[in-house]
């Protein structure tokens, strides 16, 4: 059994070309359970326990835009709300729509007061294209790295079938061996 702390390491290792053979000698396993955890660990990674999450609707949109502008993710921000990580991008990117059709302009009559909650507004907008930018690089990079495993997945399952007999050679050896025991048993018999 390879523990789940053991998992990261165990992907990285497979990522960088270690064989599934090698990864159970060094796990001191069976090939079959390193390959059944590694499958295991891609299906996590294509199908995350979030998007089996009802639609929920986030009550307190505010909230959660400053908290991605403050940092927080997309996927932590869907784990803290009980929602599905597409639900927290609607709202985002309905409060992106809204700040770009709302501007407000400054005029001669401005105060001081409106100039610095223009500027206030401006600073958001930054720090919230900042934080897509982040993101967008955090999803980029994910994809990257399930790419990566699925290529060596690939790559693993074509080393295994390249090694496997084919079905002729089996059928044709089964023939022979029930050919041989029915001889021997009729031999036997007389």
């Amino acid at each position: 059994m390879i523990e789940r702390e053991d998992e990261a390491r165990l992907v990285e290792r497979f990522i960088n070309g270690e064989s599934i053979p090698q990864l159970a000698r060094e796990y001191g396993t069976t090939e079959q359970i390193v390959r059944n955890t590694l499958l295991e660990i891609g299906d996590r990674m294509f199908n995350p326990t979030d998007q089996h999450r009802p639609d929920v609707q986030v009550d307190n949109e505010v909230e959660l835009i400053d908290r991605f502008v403050n940092g927080e993710s997309i996927r932590d921000l869907a784990l803290a709300y009980h929602t599905r990580e597409d639900q927290v991008n609607a709202v985002l990117n309905r409060a992106s729509e809204h700040m770009q059709t709302s501007p407000e302009f400054l005029d001669e009559t401005s105060t001081d007061e409106d100039i610095e909650r223009v500027n206030a507004q401006i600073r958001h907008m930054n720090r919230y294209a900042d934080r897509l930018e982040e993101e967008a690089a955090q999803i980029a990079a994910r994809t990257d790295y399930m790419n990566r495993f699925t290529d060596r997945l690939n790559e693993e399952t074509d080393r295994l079938n390249a090694k496997a007999e084919p079905p002729g050679k089996i059928i044709a050896f089964l023939v022979f061996a029930v050919l041989i025991g029915f001889c021997i048993f009729a031999l036997a018999t007389n």
